[in-house]
């Protein structure tokens, strides 16, 4: 029977050098392909973040990228989620006008890059971390029309201010109808279309393949995976999750310091041949 693994990257598969054990997941990679499993990593990063990670096997495996903007099996993109320059600029000065102590940097998602106009010098590296493909602009235009691209998303950078979940509910409260808040971690948050989510991502693949939700399993470990492990039975999170995901799902004993996920599937998978 088919199956559908997908894991969140940061702080789920990845350890907290943001790297993963390579000869493990040569191992995962083997398993899928004898299974006929196919293999998708979700996340709040960008797809040119998410396919240099996995270089050398990035045409093997799928993408969730941007919280479920965008989707692609290999390098080819099955869905994406657009924004209007007029709606992102109605985001923009709807926090702006009530939240703009609290926010460090805003970073507008595009389908090819990620796009600042001013980017503070301190928060660089951090930012390239998860959007290495960034460009400065000089207006929100000039992300349609100078460099033809368009807008998926918008990414929050805070200040620590507020709590994540005090500053994802003052997000809400400002921003119009039918968009969305959710924090992604390490002080990013992330706006979107309401119904941009990893789940959506998760329902396009699972479309694409004809895999159903008994046999998807999913791992994740903060707020933004919360949609796509209530999609299946087959849900697991990480000791590093809030209490209240880990009250809800089950939770792997080893950490993403232990390769936990990687030897989770490996067990899922090996178990197929028994």
């Amino acid at each position: 029977m088919k199956k559908l693994i997908v894991t969140d990257m940061d702080g789920t598969f990845l350890n907290d050098r943001h790297e993963f054990d390579q000869l493990l997941f040569a191992q995962v990679l083997e398993l899928c392909e004898k299974s006929e499993t196919q293999f998708a990593v979700a996340s709040g990063s960008q797809y040119a973040r998410l396919v240099q990670q996995f270089r050398d096997v990035a045409h093997s495996i799928s993408y969730i990228c941007q919280n479920g903007s965008s989707v692609y099996i290999g390098d080819q993109l099955i869905s994406s989620s657009q924004i209007s320059q007029k709606a992102i600029s109605d985001i923009i000065v709807s926090i702006s006008s009530s939240l703009e102590d609290c926010v460090r940097q805003y970073i507008y998602l595009g389908l090819e890059s990620a796009y600042v106009i001013n980017l503070h010098t301190e928060l660089v590296s951090e930012v390239k971390k998860y959007y290495p493909s960034l460009k400065v602009v000089n207006d929100i235009s000039d992300i349609y029309q100078k460099h033809k691209d368009t807008i998926l998303g918008l990414a929050l950078v805070s200040n620590d201010m507020l709590s994540a979940t005090n500053f994802v509910q003052h997000v809400r409260e400002v921003i119009p109808n039918g968009y969305s808040c959710l924090s992604s971690g390490f002080n990013f948050f992330l706006v979107q279309k309401n119904d941009v989510d990893k789940v959506a991502g998760v329902r396009s693949l699972q479309q694409y393949f004809g895999i159903n939700s008994e046999d998807t399993f999913v791992f994740g470990n903060n707020y933004n995976d919360i949609g796509m492990l209530k999609s299946t039975n087959n849900a697991y999170v990480m000791l590093n999750s809030p209490d209240e995901m880990r009250d809800e799902f089950t939770v792997l004993q080893k950490t993403n310091n232990q390769s936990g996920v990687q030897c989770k599937i490996i067990s899922i998978l090996k178990a197929n041949f028994k």
